[in-house]
């Protein structure tokens, strides 16, 4: 269970958004469970925002939501389960905001954003952080980058998923740093961090959210955080501009 505070997710940068059919808002909610999709798995960041945004609406209408999650497909099959429920209000999604900006101009999704969603408002934003294995030799990004310099095509970066920001920041930093990292896509973080973790795959874009307790264990090497100003949590990590 993480312990995550909602100020604490408010000072970060990645938009969340609440999101229902596009169809007449209900009034009120009835007495029946409110459904939550969230388009990832259990434990990533995005399942974090809506756990946390459950506790409290269920607290508001003194009635049960539940979160309900349903990754892949790049966030399709989450929203079409939201499509296809009743549109009475009683089922509503907590998604990243890239789900209905992005990913639909880069993979097939089988929704229209504009016409079947309707974003309800903004919860919270989080920042990402570039991490790597505890098993890799580079104790900084400038030593890392050298390395894997030096040896083309043999590293990867993992991601939450392809269409990402956690997928184009890796895309970004190979560019910028003209490096040769191979992209392994998963179906949200943690199944990522695991494999970071355990020295198969070199470094991930992740929400600060969800690796931070991994960086404080030691099960983690935090090289940057993507952002213009260093984050809280933690503070002594540089962010990717002052590394150049």
């Amino acid at each position: 269970m993480h312990t995550i505070d909602k100020a604490r997710l408010s000072r970060h940068l990645l938009t969340f958004l609440a999101a229902a059919l596009v169809a007449p808002w209900a009034q009120a909610w009835t007495d029946k469970p409110v459904r939550m999709l969230v388009p990832a798995p259990a434990g990533g960041t995005m399942d974090v925002v809506a756990r946390i945004l459950a506790d409290q609406l269920s607290a508001d209408i003194g009635q049960p939501v539940v979160v309900d999650n349903k990754p892949g497909a790049g966030g399709a099959i989450a929203v079409q389960a939201m499509t296809s429920a009743p549109a009475d209000g009683q089922t509503i999604m907590v998604t990243a905001s890239n789900i209905l900006t992005e990913i639909p101009h880069v993979m097939k999704t089988g929704f229209d954003p504009v016409k079947d969603v309707r974003p309800v408002g903004t919860i919270a934003r989080a920042g990402m952080v570039l991490v790597g294995s505890p098993s890799l030799s580079a104790s900084d990004l400038k030593d890392f980058v050298a390395y894997a310099r030096a040896n083309p095509g043999k590293l990867s970066f993992a991601s939450y998923s392809a269409g990402t920001a956690s997928h184009y920041a890796g895309m970004i930093l190979n560019q910028k740093a003209g490096l040769d990292l191979q992209h392994v896509p998963f179906p949200g973080s943690p199944p990522a961090l695991v494999q970071v973790m355990g020295g198969q795959i070199a470094l991930m874009f992740d929400g600060i959210v969800t690796s931070m307790p991994q960086i404080k264990a030691g099960k983690l090497k935090a090289f940057g955080v993507a952002s213009k100003a260093r984050s809280g949590h933690p503070p002594q990590v540089p962010t990717l501009a002052e590394l150049g």
